[in-house]
Order: C-alpha cells, then sequence, then structure tokens
C-alpha cells in the first residue's frame, strides 16, 4: 500500500478537484429532470415509509403531504448532493475499480437510507414539535448527512480501498 508521503502530488489534487467538478455538476443539474425525478422518488420513497409507519401519508409528485401539513421536496431535500460528492471523491481516489464500484454501491444504499430517515424524522419533528423544525432540517440534519457522507468515505477508505 502506498503511504501518503509517497504519493504523487496528483493524489492531493484528485479529490479535491472531484469535489469542485462534483459541486459544479450539482449546480449543472440543479433544476434538471434528473433531478426533478429523484425528488419525485424521495417523496414517494418517505410517503411509504411514514405509511409503514402507521402515518397517513401521500405523495404526488414533489409535493408529500402528512397529517394536515404539506412538503415540497426540492433538491436540497434529496440525497443527490451528498451521493454527488461522495461518488466524486470514492472515483477519484486512487483504488482499484472493484473496490470504487463497491464504494458506490455502499454509498447509495447507506445516504439513501439516512436521507429517508431524515425525511421520515423532519415529517414527525413538524407534526408534534414545529418549533423546533427550522433547527433539525437546517443545523442538524443539513450537517449529519454531510458528515455520514465524509464518515462514509472515510470507513470506504480503509476498509476497501488498499492502493497497491
Amino acid at each position: 500500500m502506498r503511504t501518503p508521503a509517497k504519493a504523487p502530488w496528483r493524489y492531493y489534487v484528485q479529490v479535491p478537484g472531484a469535489v469542485i467538478l462534483a459541486l459544479a455538476a450539482y449546480l449543472y443539474l440543479f433544476a434538471s429532470p434528473v433531478v426533478e425525478a429523484i425528488a419525485r422518488g424521495t417523496a414517494f420513497s418517505t410517503a411509504l415509509a411514514l405509511r409503514l409507519l402507521g402515518s397517513s401519508a401521500s405523495a404526488s409528485g414533489t409535493l408529500l403531504v402528512s397529517e394536515g401539513f404539506s412538503f415540497n421536496v426540492i433538491t436540497e431535500c434529496t440525497a443527490f448532493g451528498p451521493l454527488l460528492l461522495y461518488g466524486a471523491t470514492v472515483l477519484s481516489f486512487p483504488a482499484p475499480w472493484r473496490a470504487k464500484i463497491w464504494g458506490l454501491v455502499l454509498g447509495i444504499a447507506v445516504l439513501s437510507v439516512i436521507n429517508l430517515v431524515r425525511m421520515v424524522s423532519l415529517v414527525y419533528v413538524a407534526s408534534l414539535w414545529p418549533d423546533y423544525f427550522d433547527t433539525a432540517h437546517f443545523l442538524v440534519w443539513q450537517s449529519l448527512i454531510v458528515v455520514a457522507a465524509i464518515a462514509l468515505w472515510l470507513f470506504w477508505m480503509g476498509r476497501f480501498a488498499h492502493v497497491s
């Protein structure tokens, strides 16, 4: 395994460069049909999870309706941004392609589940403690999902990304 001290300088440029490209892609795709479809899928899966938990919920397009209030699921409500960031770092890291594919599969699964938990919990916070919704939404969950993406990448690097 190559140590950072012996690694070429390009390793220190690849990952930050990929992050910048991922941010540019995010801005470019922000209101695209692809992201709109992801938002519809997020609304649908959140409504389904809420119904499985015993709440009345429905989704129509990107509109999520539950317990007398509604949310419009927008790009920031999806796992698209964290997945794009995570995927860029995995793909740019010098590791075998098999490890990269496993990393992408792992990231899509884990970050999608975390985002679903986030969305469901925000519906409950809005219903039970509406005064705390903005705090939970903007401070707690937005930070946690970014930290989760970084932690997942670090886990993947340590566990699967063995550089030869």
